[in-house]
């Protein structure tokens, strides 16, 4: 699942993909193929920045057209900028965030998070119009990196504190969900890391909290958005209303829906198989690795393993969408990817030492 140090090909491939991604930009924003990210959501954000219609709720067509008001919009230049974040920005961030304190990060492993990152398809996908995505994405790997910093020194969580929550409420401006996961996480996992020997109590807990909370009616806003028969359209709809349901049924939909839209494992349509092979696929096998090797757990994976749950579970409740679903895991994907990449050498270097102290003897 890692490369060897010594796998030059590697960086081969890597520059193959980079300038393959760039042809296939360039094809599809000069050309009249449209491919899976335009005419939809991004003709709305366009009109909006050019106040052909009000400016909708969530800050991304805000700020277009507040660009527009200046003078400094262009749908194609902000397409390109986020082109460009995809190519270069993220995966250097999620470099950064696989480095592990006092373990030396070999070419292999460098290399498999760089191909990994620029691997991606619909992080590409979302490159080819203005989505805010991207964007979300590259914030939020730079709040990862910010919990990072901050739970190795006292010194910089005092420094940095304050930067997170500038970063986790822009983050909410564009997806509210998104930033409260990643806000609310910093403060759950510290219960969590002095607890989670007690795997099964907190397994217990989460079901027991869940229902608790479809009891009271808390829920509910979450599940009428998905609908009480589920998404009213759309060719990956599942289909499945949350509201209403007695709770050992609201657990079991639940858990179906969760399967399906998280792991992919709604298989439909030939898209549906073909994001299954290139995204869900590598992120389960990456996945029950993680899981299997939660011994090498360091205190930032348990922070990422936390957001993993809340942000999984806020939009498992609320979305009903296959199509959907591929562009909201993928915070839940890129936590994994780092989780791995840490677990993956704090075992290494722990294999290390052990044959060290054997040929010591």
């Amino acid at each position: 699942m890692v490369l060897k140090s010594g796998a030059k090909w590697a960086l081969l491939a890597l520059v193959i993909l980079i300038l393959f991604k760039i042809y296939a930009y360039l094809f599809l924003s000069f050309s009249s193929h449209t491919f899976f990210a335009s005419g939809n959501d991004s003709d709305g954000y366009h009109a909006a920045a050019i106040g052909e219609v009000p400016v909708i709720i969530n800050a991304w067509p805000k700020l277009l057209n507040a660009l527009h008001s200046l003078g400094f919009y262009d749908r194609g230049g902000v397409s390109l900028f986020l082109f460009l974040l995809s190519l270069f920005v993220i995966p250097y961030l999620l470099l950064l965030n696989i480095r592990v304190k006092r373990i030396h990060v070999t070419r292999g492993v460098a290399r498999s998070g760089l191909l990994l990152a620029a691997f991606y398809p619909t992080i590409f996908v979302f490159t080819l119009d203005m989505y805010r995505d991207v964007l979300m994405f590259a914030i939020l790997l730079t709040g990862f990196l910010l919990v990072k910093k901050m739970l190795e020194s006292r010194l910089k969580l005092f420094f940095l504190f304050p930067v997170f929550c500038l970063l986790s409420y822009c983050l909410f401006l564009l997806r509210i969900y998104l930033g409260f996961s990643l806000f609310i996480s910093f403060f759950v996992f510290y219960v969590y890391s002095k607890t989670s020997q007690y795997l099964l109590a907190w397994i217990i807990f989460y079901l027991i909290g869940l229902i608790g909370l479809y009891l009271s009616g808390l829920l509910d806003p979450l599940l009428l958005y998905r609908g009480v028969e589920g998404f009213g359209n759309g060719g990956s709809t599942l289909g499945i209303g949350l509201h209403g349901q007695d709770p050992i049924s609201f657990f079991f939909l639940y858990l179906y829906s969760v399967l399906g839209q998280l792991f992919g494992l709604y298989l439909i349509n030939i898209p549906s198989i073909i994001f299954f092979l290139l995204e869900s696929l590598p992120f389960l096998m990456l996945f029950f690795y993680v899981f299997k090797n939660r011994k090498y757990f360091d205190i930032y994976v348990k922070y990422l393993v936390v957001f993993f749950i809340i942000y999984a579970t806020i939009w498992g409740l609320g979305n009903d969408n296959l199509g959907t679903a591929i562009r909201l895991r993928v915070p839940n994907y890129l936590a994994i990817y780092i989780c791995f990449f840490i677990v993956f050498q704090r075992k290494d270097a722990s294999t290390d030492k052990l044959k060290l102290n054997q040929n010591l003897r």
